[in-house]
């Protein structure tokens, strides 16, 4: 199939996807969705850990400029998605420079006189940062509940501790009051998934391409959730987008493209995320105009 028509087939499926979850209660709040003109990514993110859809192999232990060029690509296609939306999205460097940011969703400050205690939890916050993909400067930022999250290949899930520096506010009040701080009708939360699947293997020996999929979170200065698409609570699940590209895989594993065809193997995430911002964005449409 042509990547015209996979376009189309896939743009169909998000309609109609948007058009059940429109059935029972759009994720889209309207009409205060409609006052959306300016929108700043805070937070775009996936499990380092990149499993197999064919079985039990998995890729991890990314070095940090790979994993910050593949959510640095990924970051940019929604940026450009939005803009079809008729939202224009401020500058990333903008949201990683913001002190409010820093303050509120970096790992615990430590300061000369700061006790054993801030010192692991900065210690620990660094750790959990370094298990996610994260475009460059930014943190990955919990939305849902525990019993919503995805289940995270470190053991822990983003709302297994606090961020930040202030414990006492939850994240949808500093989210709303971020978004305020930054001159913007929202901000955005979009969450990735990454995979691999054979494309000319047998057995999980030849070749494979990525997948993605996606998801966004959307809070105003006003505390209102504009957006709140369903996560993807199983690895691999939902309507993704897939790579044209591919890589080495011997016995279901990729470390073998990893390791030497790094450079095919980002641009074969850059499709994957380049697709399923579109058909992510797709479906946010779909219920806007529903």
């Amino acid at each position: 199939m042509s990547f015209v028509n996979r376009s189309l087939a896939a743009t169909s499926g998000a309609f109609l996807a948007a058009s059940l979850l429109t059935g029972c209660g759009s994720f889209v709040k309207k009409p205060d969705i409609d006052h959306v003109k300016t929108v700043a990514i805070v937070n775009l993110s996936a499990d380092e850990m990149v499993p197999w859809t064919g079985g039990s192999g998995h890729i991890s232990a990314w070095d940090a400029t790979t994993k910050h060029r593949v959510a640095e690509q990924a970051y940019d296609a929604f940026a450009k998605e939005f803009h079809r939306l008729g939202w224009k999205v401020i500058p990333r460097e903008t949201v990683a420079a913001n002190a409010m940011y820093k303050h509120e969703f970096g790992p615990v400050e430590v300061k000369k006189d700061s006790g054993m205690l801030a010192k692991a939890a900065n210690f620990l916050g660094e750790v959990k940062n370094s298990t996610y993909f994260t475009a460059g400067n930014l943190y990955p930022i919990d939305w849902a509940p525990k019993n919503q999250q995805q289940a995270h290949s470190s053991g822990f899930s983003l709302a297994s501790f606090k961020m930040g520096n202030d414990v006492n506010k939850d994240t949808p009040t500093k989210l709303a009051e971020l978004a305020k701080n930054l001159h913007v009708d929202a901000v955005a939360l979009v969450y990735m998934d990454y995979c691999y699947t054979g494309a000319t293997a047998v057995f999980g020996n030849g070749t494979a391409k990525m997948t993605a999929g996606s998801y966004v979170k959307m809070m105003t200065p006003d505390k209102v959730t504009v957006v709140d698409m369903a996560p993807i609570t199983k690895r691999c699940d939902g309507n993704r987008g897939e790579s044209e590209k591919t890589v080495a895989m011997v016995g279901g594993s990729i470390a073998l493209g990893k390791a030497l065809a790094g450079d095919t193997l980002a641009d074969a995430f850059d499709e994957a995320s380049r697709q399923s911002a579109h058909l992510t964005v797709d479906a946010i449409h779909a219920a806007m105009t529903k």
